[in-house]
Formats: structure tokens, C-alpha cells, sequence
């Protein structure tokens, strides 16, 4: 079976990764592209080069979230036209809340088998 464009992007990818010991927690991810990831053959996308970061900390100590990712590629698009796009996404002023729900689930009554029998004609 023919691996996906993620899954090849992904396996193009080398880097480590930081795991905080305490809570097991992914806190830090550096990656950086080892091959180029081609898009229909290179037709649509060539990507030569890569980077990725991801930082992520506890707030208030309780759990884990996602602070910044960056993201920069350099290729072509189109074969003609130069790729060179950098993103950065910050995460922060993060909320907490609380939700309780009840709920209460009644058994479906049963019925006969000649009430069956007559709801399927």
C-alpha cells in the first residue's frame, strides 16, 4: 500500500524529542527534514528543507499544553515558483474550567413476539 504525503513527510523527518520524566509529557520536539518530500512527484511540491518546533509546558501545574509551534519550508511549488514560508503559532492565556452532567439511561421496554410480528408487516 502507498504511504500518504503525512506519513512520508513524517518519514522524512529526523530530530528528538524532550519527555519531562516527571509527568511523561512530551515538553519539546526539533525536527528537520533529511530528504526532500515531494507532492505529485514534484509537480506540485518539492520541499527540500524543513524545520519543525514544538514547546509545550503544565499550566498551573495541572496539564500539558501546546505553547509554540514553528514551522518553516523551503522548496518549489509548481515547479517553477520558490517555496519559502515560515509559521509561528503561540498558545497562551489558557482557561480552566469545570463541567459535572448527569445522566440517566432507561431500559427500552420489551416487546412480545407478537407485537413484533406485527410492527414488521
Amino acid at each position: 500500500m502507498e504511504k500518504s504525503l503525512g506519513e512520508r513527510a513524517i518519514d522524512s523527518l529526523a530530530g528528538h524529542v524532550v519527555v519531562d520524566a516527571a509527568d511523561f509529557q512530551i515538553a519539546e520536539v526539533t525536527a528537520r527534514l533529511v530528504r526532500p518530500v515531494k507532492v505529485t512527484g514534484g509537480l506540485a511540491a518539492n520541499v527540500k528543507d524543513a524545520v519543525i518546533a514544538y514547546e509545550a509546558r503544565p499550566i498551573r501545574q495541572e496539564r500539558w499544553f501546546p505553547c509554540v509551534v514553528d514551522l518553516r519550508l523551503v522548496g518549489k511549488t509548481l515547479v517553477f515558483f520558490r517555496l519559502d514560508v515560515g509559521y509561528r503559532y503561540t498558545f497562551d492565556n489558557f482557561k480552566s474550567f469545570g463541567v459535572e452532567t448527569e445522566s440517566e439511561v432507561e431500559r427500552a421496554p420489551v416487546e412480545s413476539r407478537g407485537e413484533r410480528e406485527l410492527n414488521e408487516r
